[in-house]
């Protein structure tokens, strides 16, 4: 017809052809197989009243145009539509192009643009909007046409889903794409902006983003799901828009541009058949944007053991992950890590299925609500804010790594935390705490070389909060690595006959360290801290190594220790020794030691005796079988039988093998409470000072505090005084060594006399025995609480802990032909200037003292260390020294270590020669001696008023507190005394050297005569000279001349 279609009520079964315009009401119906037939040359229009569809629409023009009528109006609703030729304009930006029918048919075309066509979108909305039956596909045929604004939005007929198809490429659209209903199995160029509607379903499509501008995302409703989406832009962004807080999609795919996710959820639920890549990021910049990821790929069983990946760049960052698989009742779907780990600086939560692969994660961790999940890959914890991890009863499998880069904060676990399992545990920084459960750990590691189950950098840190238990399983090798710090709260090795290793640093045990089987643990040069041990299997150690257990700990269990320690190599020198273990045979630990000098120390005889019965077999040449003679009489204080009784002491020889320094000790380690028994006697030797004295040493094989034990034993309770004797070897030398000693009280500790140099660290070293000397009839306590792990040495040196005096001072007394003796003198309140139990240490020397020997005299008690009173403001304390010397030349009291001294000088007072000199540290006061003892002649003097400040010498030649009648002050600097046969010239203290000097009888004879001197002292001997008065004349280089009557020179 050439005249207008007018479609006002009923159904057209019939194709109605004509050239002029269509008019659609409100009544009419789109049923029935009819179709509106558009044709001819000239323009023809379209009017929509109403809301119901019309029929399909065919438009096949030689010419003209098919418009909206008028702009009030431009909506159309159709059926179908099929632009086979010509030219067609859709509804305006004030309307709307709606296709979509009730179809029954799969894949039904509703929508059809044919080639040499031109569709003009025209700024307005195409809305497809069929009805489809039984999951079936609704398709469109678009030939290359763009849209504006499109609308998918395809309704199920019967409940199921409707799909959304284009059979042509990709459809283009340049303003906006919203899809409200079914699912979109093509894919949709978008220039503009995506919105999601309340019932739009997961889809195979892949809506793509090309935009150059931004482009926005957003929602219209409580959406479930939508397209894939893919970024590709050059320029610009993907934003979710003002009022988006979320966005779903079945997949994700970023290649170009910045996409920012939502900062609510950004869902992923990919319902697929096949395994599929569902997050790509293979370009551009993925802002997380502080919102949710939620992996949620799969929905029932049918689709068991499905790989789907999670593609990443070393720059994708989520914040907060979720991981949801719904499982089925046998194999799950697997989410799987590609090109780098998940990194999530918000928290990561597990739901259900399979994931395999790496995780870094800021915030917490939980797999509460996992159901059987199986994780295969590493956990790392980072970031600086305090994290948790959460298990409950849902994780199966094992984790491959828990590792834990942390800048600050704890990852710690959820105090409703069970069990975890893992093959190791790495922390590189930062503090990882274990959970209160089990954690099991390489259970299922059983070939392979040796690896790291856990493993601290310098700042990392393992720690139990309270209680839980470390089981290590498997049969491979382990070691634990502590580069930082590794403290647990039970450890089980139940590894067979596996091979344990400690490297690098201490381990910590709250509570008990059990080894089942049989294993090899070696802990090296290593400290390990337990309270309980349950020990089967051999523990290793070497000498520098420590096993500590601490107070009230238990041992129990059919294994023992091999314990190297490491003693002087030579064989006519001795070190102090004592047992780590139960039970070692004296003989066989000191087997190539010279066994005719193997002793212990009889307290009731005070004398070196054998720990042997008489006639029991002795390996020394010419003394085959012990006597009653050498043998340990009653009192002794030892069990009398060639083993090593805990807590007593030995003297050995170096080994009469080359390089043979290494002691082993095998057997149970001793633990627990030890008491040593010590006595008093009123036995006297030449040899030594005192009667008192007990060879004691550390029985366990770990070093203790030598305050703690000076405490127990000397302070609280008065079993001892003095100090700690420690026998030191003299290095290069055989001379002296069972007599050259180290002492501690409560003062501070002594350097030896032969290593001044030699510091201190607070420990009794494993094995190291000592002397003590007897306050009482009794016994000395050992305890674990006195158990220390630091252990480096052999001989170990003592740190003053808890009361420590208000000033300290170490002396030495130096000479060429030997290196030095050392005093210290502190100051405490309590003290006095008399002896002392805690303070004063008296020498051990006995008659053979070293060639230079320096002591400082308490109630003529020659000591080491002395304590006296403090000194206060406007106080001195004077302290004799008594020197000893078989060199004669030139000698210097040095300062070597001086604390707490602010407020007071120190000074040496030379009484033979009338001087005092300040004394500072490092400071020295030389002066020449003959060989022999000084008892009188020099003191120490304690100020309390800060005198002197100017540091000179203070010359006290006619002090009548000071005076002494054997010097005679020829000028200021210049004296003249009587020395051990000498008749001195002192200038030591004068600006002028000493030029001539002669000595008259009263006669005026002339017995000695020296001319053309530079120096500032001269000894004269006067053997030749008989008793009396002679005059004596000294020129100085000045030119001036003195004189003095000095009398009876021998």
């Amino acid at each position: 017809m050439k005249t207008n279609l007018t479609h006002s009520a009923a159904a057209i079964d019939a194709t109605v052809a004509f050239k002029g315009d269509l008019r659609i009401y409100s009544n009419a119906r789109d049923v029935g197989r009819g179709s509106y037939y558009m044709y001819g040359s000239r323009d023809q229009h379209y009017y929509h009243s109403g809301s119901n569809k019309g029929k399909k629409l065919v438009v096949d023009k030689t010419g003209g145009i098919v418009s909206p009528l008028n702009v009030n109006s431009p909506s159309l609703y159709l059926q179908s539509f099929e632009l086979k030729n010509g030219h067609f304009i859709s509804s305006g930006p004030s309307g709307e192009f709606s296709i979509g029918g009730n179809f029954t048919a799969n894949n039904t075309e509703f929508f059809t643009i044919r080639a040499g066509t031109t569709f003009d979108p025209n700024g307005g909305i195409v809305r497809f909007r069929p009805n489809v039956n039984y999951n079936r596909i609704a398709s469109i045929r678009h030939n290359g046409a763009t849209f504006h604004d499109v609308i998918v939005d395809v309704r199920p007929n019967h409940g199921n889903i409707p799909r959304f198809e284009t059979k042509d490429g990709n459809l283009v659209v340049g303003n906006y794409l919203t899809h409200s209903n079914g699912e979109i199995i093509s894919n949709i160029d978008l220039y503009g902006n995506f919105y999601v509607g309340p019932n739009a379903d997961k889809s195979n499509g892949w809506v793509r983003f090309i935009g150059t501008n931004d482009q926005y995302y957003g929602l219209t409703g409580a959406a479930a799901n939508s397209c894939a989406v893919l970024v590709s832009k050059t320029t610009g962004k993907v934003l979710p828009n003002a009022t988006a807080d979320g966005f779903r999609m079945s997949r994700f795919m970023l290649v170009n541009g910045e996409f920012v996710a939502p900062s609510g959820l950004m869902q992923i639920n990919r319902y697929n058949t096949s395994s599929v890549d569902i997050f790509n990021h293979n370009g551009g910049i993925f802002t997380a944007n502080g919102g949710t990821v939620l992996f949620n790929p799969v929905y029932h069983n049918r689709f068991d053991g499905r790989l789907f990946d999670i593609h990443v760049q070393p720059t994708t960052e989520f914040y907060n992950v979720i991981l949801d698989m719904n499982r089925s009742d046998s194999r799950e779907a697997t989410l799987r890590m590609q090109g780098g780990p998940l990194i999530a600086h918000g928290d990561v939560t597990f739901r259900d299925g399979q994931f395999t692969g790496d995780i870094q994660v800021g915030g917490n961790i939980d797999f509460s609500n996992a159901n059987t999940l199986s994780f295969t890959g590493s956990v790392d914890f980072i970031d600086s804010n305090p994290q948790t991890y959460h298990l409950g009863n849902a994780l199966g499998g094992e984790l491959k790594y828990i590792d834990v880069h942390k800048t600050g904060g704890i990852a710690t676990g959820d105090p409703a935390n069970t069990d975890l399992s893992a093959w190791n545990i790495r922390v590189y920084s930062g503090t990882f705490e274990l959970p209160s459960g089990i954690l099991t750990l390489g259970e299922n590691l059983n070939s392979g070389g040796i690896y790291n189950s856990l493993y601290t950098a310098g700042s990392g840190a393992i720690t139990h909060n309270g209680s839980g238990k470390v089981i290590c399983k498997g049969s491979r090798n382990i070691q634990y690595t502590a580069n930082g710090s590794i403290s647990l709260y039970d450890l089980e090795i139940d590894k067979g006959a596996a091979e344990i290793r400690i490297l690098n640093g201490d381990i910590h045990i709250a509570n008990e360290l059990k080894l089942l089987g049989s294993p090899s643990f070696y802990v090296f040069d290593n400290a390990l801290y337990t309270k309980d041990l349950v020990l089967n299997g051999t523990m290793y150690f070497d000498d520098n190594g420590s096993l500590v257990q601490t107070q009230g700990g238990t041992f129990s269990g059919t294994g023992e220790i091999d314990y190297q320690r490491i003693g002087i190599t030579e064989n006519t020198g001795f070190s102090l020794w004592s047992s780590p273990v139960a039970n070692a045979d004296l003989f066989q630990v000191f087997e190539h030691s010279n066994q005719c000098v193997l002793y212990g120390f009889d307290q009731a005889q005070q004398l070196w005796r054998f720990d042997l019965q008489p006639g029991q077999p002795l390996n020394c040449a010419g003394f085959p079988t012990m006597n009653a003679t050498w043998s340990m009489g009653p009192g002794s204080g030892y069990n009398v039988d060639g083993l090593m009784d805990p807590g007593l002491g030995y003297a050995a020889t170096g080994s009469t093998l080359a390089n043979d320094s290494i002691r082993t000790f095998v057997g149970e380690p001793n633990n627990g409470p030890i008491a040593v028994p010590v006595k008093t006697t009123s036995v006297v030797h030449t040899v030594w000072v005192g009667s008192d004295w007990g060879l004691v040493g550390n029985p366990y094989p770990s070093a203790i505090g030598m305050n703690e034990f000076w405490q127990e034993n000397a302070i609280s309770n008065a079993r001892i005084k003095g100090g700690l004797y420690f026998l030191v070897d003299r290095p290069g030398q055989n001379i002296h060594q069972y007599d050259d000693y180290a002492v501690y009280n409560s003062i501070g500790f002594l350097d030896p006399s032969n290593s001044p140099g030699i510091g201190d660290n607070g420990n009794i070293g494993a094995s190291q025995g000592f002397w003590v000397d007897a306050n009482a009839d009794g016994t000395v306590l050992f305890d674990n609480y006195m158990r220390k792990g630091t252990n480096d040495v052999f001989y170990k040196r003592g740190i003053i802990g808890g009361n420590h005096p208000d000033a300290r001072v170490w002396i030495s007394l130096k000479n060429s032909s030997f290196t030095s003796n050392q005093i210290l003198t502190g100051m405490k309140a309590d003290a006095t200037m008399g002896m002392d139990g805690p303070y004063d240490a008296r020498q051990a020397y006995g008659t053979m003292l070293p060639p230079v020997a320096l002591f400082s005299m308490v109630d003529s008690v020659p000591c080491v260390i002395q304590g006296i009173p403090t000194v206060k403001s406007g106080q001195r304390r004077t302290v004799p020294l008594y020197v000893h010397t078989v060199y004669d030349g030139l000698f210097d009291f040095q300062v070597n270590r001086m604390e707490n001294f602010q407020g007071h000088k120190l000074y040496i007072e030379d009484r033979v020669k009338g001087t005092m000199n300040e004394l500072t540290h490092g400071s020295t006061y030389q002066l020449r001696m003959m060989s022999g003892d000084y008892e009188d002649r020099f003191y120490l003097v304690f100020d309390g008023n800060g005198h002197n400040d100017d540091g000179s010498v203070i010359n006290i030649a006619n002090d009548q507190h000071h005076a002494n009648p054997s010097v005679f002050s020829m000028a200021p600097g210049l004296n003249a005394y009587n020395n051990q046969g000498f008749l001195v010239i002192d200038a030591s203290t004068s600006e002028q050297n000493i030029q001539k000097v002669e000595v008259f009888d009263l006669t005026g004879r002339l017995l000695y005569n020296n001319n053309g001197l530079s120096i500032n002292m001269l000894e004269i001997p006067t053997a030749e000279f008989s008793n009396g008065l002679y005059l004596v004349s000294v020129q100085m280089s000045d030119g001036q001349g003195y004189t003095t009557i000095v009398p009876t020179l021998n």
